[in-house]
């Protein structure tokens, strides 16, 4: 099954999906020999040819870093992105508000672009992602919403990048968000992140309430981006199995979705 926006839909030059469990595992990291099959068989679903493409993996490591994706000559098949690539042209640098941790920086947790024959993919279990496109100037991007990502900012962080580098403005900017964790199922108490950090920050009764898709929303509203301009996917993937959930395995599970998009 092929998760897509409606929102987003509407826009022909644009490629955007989400898989499913149904799809396989597409995490390459535990050398699973299906992962290429399944992403290939992923990106047929979408009328892409991945040989055709630069295909952007970005090196996620829950910080507020991001990443402009300018063009290189042809480069075809699997791109790594990290913060210390030739790729990452600009950074949104800055301290984490909950941690001053050496590697508080390692990594890239959202990728812009305005290329055509150029994917952006993120591999999530129950983080969210959410799907930018400004169509106006064909401008897209991932962001991944991590509990870690968005305390340090990451949407707003985002969204003034893409002013800073394109003039995007957020009147002119669709957002799409993908199937995540509910609250019912994740309790931010129990976790590292807040033990180690956000305790100083919420309280125990607000880390209880915590749900991403409700704080990914606030973000964007704060920024003032328009409810019409916001579309949810309400899918919980701990409770649905039609998704990978690391929390519902107690971590055990490797398994990732894809979410890709990109210009054709």
């Amino acid at each position: 099954m092929l998760i897509q926006s409606q929102l987003l839909s509407r826009f022909p030059e644009l490629i955007v999906g989400f898989s499913t469990a149904s799809d396989g595992n597409m995490s390459y990291k535990k050398n699973d020999p299906n992962a290429d099959a399944n992403n290939r068989a992923f990106y047929a679903k979408l009328g892409v040819n991945p040989d055709k493409y630069e295909i952007i993996n970005p090196e996620l490591r829950h910080s507020s870093n991001i990443a402009l994706v300018a063009p290189r000559i042809a480069c075809k098949g699997y791109t790594e992105i990290d913060k210390y690539s030739n790729e990452a042209r600009k950074f949104s640098k800055g301290i984490l508000n909950f941690s001053t941790a050496p590697d508080a920086f390692r990594g890239i947790d959202a990728c812009i672009s305005n290329q055509p024959n150029c994917l952006i993919t993120i591999r999530p279990a129950d983080c969210g992602v959410i799907f930018v496109y400004n169509p106006y100037l064909r401008v897209y991007g991932l962001i991944h919403a991590s509990t870690a990502t968005l305390f340090a900012d990451i949407i707003s962080r985002t969204l003034k990048f893409m002013y800073d580098c394109f003039n995007s403005v957020v009147n002119d900017t669709l957002f799409f968000i993908g199937p995540c964790i509910s609250k019912e199922q994740y309790d931010l108490r129990k976790s590292k992140l807040y033990k180690k950090y956000l305790h100083s920050l919420i309280t125990p009764e607000q880390a209880k309430a915590f749900d991403i898709k409700e704080k990914i929303l606030e973000d964007l509203l704060c920024a003032k981006v328009a409810e019409t301009n916001i579309e949810f996917n309400t899918t919980c993937t701990a409770l649905s199995n039609e998704f990978f959930s690391n929390h519902a395995s107690n971590g055990s599970d490797k398994r990732r979705m894809l979410a890709v998009i990109g210009l054709r």
